[in-house]
């Protein structure tokens, strides 16, 4: 009787497993038999394509890119359950953020977003609504109303034109400039999220620092529930750390916001989150109570997270590939200096209104952000309901990624797509040339990047400030590598070294 018990058992668990196993391969095949979905390379049960990155030895983009010379511009992927479909060409990103802009608009959920935007209420990564298009309304009115006058020019001053600068002429002999321009980056956006008289921002730049540079280096592809959801129950080690640098940051926000509510004055505005408190209050008279109802303190800290965040990222990682690419071309260096001295000087920093003046610098800008995106598959996006994309069915909830690293080396497009030429953004007589369709850095569509109107000129003012005050050169035997590193959470250069020469 007692084998036949454990007989039983046994047969039991077979049957349940085979059971288990019959549904999970239909969830993962058989749902998609009825669409006619893109090609793709086979998955593996449960980890779906994941073992085909992780034994690639380039980087997730780079592979993403060779996969596209077998199945096409278009093609499927699964990481773990999740259905992804990459986009590696312009014709295709332009019918997804363009001619469909609404229809993938929406945004994939997973565990580590969930944490960094504490369920969804951000702008960058949360999902497309009624509520989203409020929010990211009123945070466009606060910059555009912050922007208007002088502000950002006196930051980028304070922050570049004496704190970097100061340090890097103390600088002698080789060193990594990483460490400088991320503290200035930082000194810089604190100070136009928070102003001038707010101590804890500095502690809080130090915690964003020290949590950008884990979730680069440790989490770059994501944390492994993201692709696997059951592991959350682990508690594994790594995601203990990114939830404990998150609430560290987060914390951090929701103080300053507190103060900046307490403190308030309409006719004192001292920095961006005033601007944001200035707008959602005016929003109460021009928008409908239901829809503002939606919104709380909550979303309006995250919208300060999404400008805080992710413009220390995207700026000291564009800057330091912007500086390295000077090194390596010290003709293209020179060319630009000879601009600014000419349009600005030696006695003056250069100011927004030199902008206009400075193409040739500005496209030494592009050129490194065209080479080297440092969101090299942007934020992805999703469908929010069935539709079609270059002639494939596109489920509901499938994760849509645009692959800029492919449509900024697309060689159909760019010739000599490797090559460092400036000049691609001018045209023969040194005016700037129209927008390249195939240059995306800030996405385009309903979910363009919220921060553009920030970075641009942000990051030319503080490039023309670098190449006004310094000479960057390579050292004798330094080997400079140009290959990205990092992964789909972003491309940074590799360590490198550099020698700086004052120009007074």
């Amino acid at each position: 009787m007692l084998e036949l018990g454990w007989l039983h058992f046994g047969i039991t668990q077979a049957l349940c497993l085979a059971l288990f196993t019959v549904v999970l391969l239909y969830f993962i095949y058989g749902r998609g038999k009825r669409y006619n979905l893109p090609p793709g390379p086979t998955p593996l049960p449960i980890i779906g394509n994941v073992l085909l990155f992780a034994r690639s030895k380039k980087n997730v983009p780079l592979e993403m890119t060779d996969l596209a010379k077998t199945y096409g511009p278009i093609y499927h992927l699964r990481f773990g359950f999740m259905r992804t479909v990459v986009l590696n060409n312009y014709e295709l990103a332009k019918e997804a953020l363009l001619t469909k802009p609404t229809e993938f608009a929406g945004r994939p959920r997973s565990y580590s977003m969930d944490i960094i935007t504490e369920g969804g209420k951000d702008i960058a990564l949360s999902d497309y609504g009624p509520t989203w298009r409020l929010q990211r309304k009123i945070a466009s009115k606060a910059l555009r109303k912050y922007l208007s006058g002088s502000e950002l020019e006196k930051r980028v001053h304070k922050a570049f034109g004496e704190g970097a600068i100061n340090a890097l002429a103390a600088e002698k002999g080789l060193f990594n400039p990483r460490e400088h321009i991320s503290y200035a980056v930082v000194s810089f956006i604190s100070a136009f999220c928070f102003g001038e008289s707010h101590a804890d921002k500095d502690s809080l730049a130090v915690k964003m620092l020290k949590f950008s540079d884990f979730f680069l280096e440790v989490s770059a592809n994501g944390l492994p529930e993201d692709f696997l959801p059951a592991l959350r129950h682990l508690r594994l080690k790594k995601s203990q750390i990114f939830r404990d640098y998150v609430k560290g940051v987060l914390d951090d926000l929701y103080k300053l916001y507190k103060e900046h509510e307490i403190s308030f004055d309409p006719e004192n505005i001292r920095d961006f989150t005033d601007c944001l408190i200035a707008a959602e209050r005016e929003a109460r008279t021009e928008e409908a109570p239901a829809d503002l109802a939606q919104l709380s303190n909550t979303h309006f800290v995250q919208t300060l997270s999404d400008i805080f965040a992710a413009g220390i990222d995207t700026s000291r990682f564009t800057l330091c590939w912007a500086i390295i690419y000077l090194v390596a071309f010290p003709d293209v260096q020179e060319k630009a200096f000879k601009e600014i001295e000419n349009v600005v000087g030696t006695s003056r920093l250069p100011g927004m209104d030199d902008r206009k003046s400075l193409r040739y610098t500005e496209a030494v800008l592009f050129e490194s952000m065209r080479l080297r995106p440092v969101t090299p598959v942007g934020v992805p996006h999703a469908a929010i309901k069935d539709e079609q994309l270059g002639g494939y069915d596109i489920p509901k909830g499938t994760m849509v990624m645009i692959n800029q690293w492919a449509l900024h080396h697309d060689p159909e497009f760019w010739k000599d797509p490797e090559e460092f030429r400036p000049e691609r953004f001018l045209e023969a007589d040194g005016t700037p040339a129209p927008k390249p369709d195939n240059f995306l850095p800030f996405s385009m569509g309903r979910r363009v990047c919220l921060g553009e109107v920030v970075a641009k000129p942000e990051l030319l003012l503080i490039l023309a400030i670098f190449i006004q005050k310094f000479r960057f050169l390579k050292a004798p035997g330094e080997k400079l590598c140009l290959d990205p590193a990092g992964g789909i959470g972003g491309f940074v250069p590799h360590p490198y070294n550099v020698i700086v020469e004052s120009r007074n």
